[in-house]
């Protein structure tokens, strides 16, 4: 019996050691830089207060977590960011952080700017999560995946707690979710707001695979101008769920 319980406490601690082995805790950029190239999938990437200047894409292959440090007491901010995932079968989650690529008061918005590609294949991606996350200033869409040759699947998106505004300053040919040709089964935004975006929320011409899409104690605020675009177009996805309750949509077409 002390033995068996002997191996049972080895098997936990073992399991506990490779827990925190999966965790990369950064405060610089060069730390951010290694850890996005050297982790492995599943891992998680600690992020301490401060701000990280990215200044350009960053290729995903492997699923990863990117979530602030629990003790941050302002979110670390991501500057200049766009990730593109580039592999089937990755996820993505965000967690705690703040993304911007142009601030408020840009004269100009920095043309062909996009948070998240999915572009690059014909992959798969499980799970697509932002959480507790800021995301701002990105010229054109939050997401994009829009390529009619390499068309993503998404089984699952989630937007959680987060604050998206000022999208799509340059151009109002994309929508923030600017989902054209992804298949989407599942769609949940929760307890978020969106506001003063002028090409509208979501956009789909999918017609061969129905979504569930849900909105739920979520506001959407001056998301489009002068009728350009509307805010959820459901034209495509024949047998389709769309949910909205208990939430705001004002000054949008």
């Amino acid at each position: 019996m002390r033995s068996k319980l002997f191996l049972i406490l080895i098997g936990c601690l073992m399991l506990t050691s490779q827990i925190f082995a999966a965790q990369h805790y950064v405060t610089t950029l060069e730390e951010l830089n290694t850890a996005l190239t050297s982790y492995a999938a599943g891992d998680v990437i600690v992020l301490a207060e401060g701000t990280y200047g990215i200044n350009g894409t960053k290729t995903i292959t492997k699923s990863v977590t990117l979530k602030a440090d629990p003790l941050a007491t302002t979110k670390p901010v991501l500057s200049q960011a766009m990730f593109s995932l580039n592999a089937t079968d990755v996820s993505l989650e965000l967690d705690g952080l703040e993304m911007y690529w142009d601030l408020e008061d840009a004269v100009t918005p920095t043309s062909s700017r996009y948070f998240l590609s999915l572009t690059a294949g014909i992959f798969t991606f499980p799970a697509i999560t932002f959480k507790n996350c800021e995301i701002h200033g990105y010229g054109r869409s939050l997401i994009r995946a829009d390529n009619g040759t390499n068309i993503a699947t998404i089984n699952t998106l989630t937007v959680d707690n987060c604050l998206i505004h000022d999208m799509g300053r340059e151009s109002n040919s994309y929508s923030i979710f600017a989902l054209k040709t992804a298949k989407v089964t599942t769609a949940l935004f929760k307890n978020t707001t969106i506001y003063n975006a002028k090409n509208g929320f979501w956009y789909s011409e999918v017609t061969t695979a129905p979504i569930a899409l849900t909105i739920e104690n979520s506001s959407i605020l001056k998301t489009t101008a002068s009728g350009s675009k509307v805010n959820i177009n459901t034209n495509a996805n024949p047998g389709s769920v769309y949910t909205i309750k208990n939430s705001i949509i004002s000054d949008s077409y």
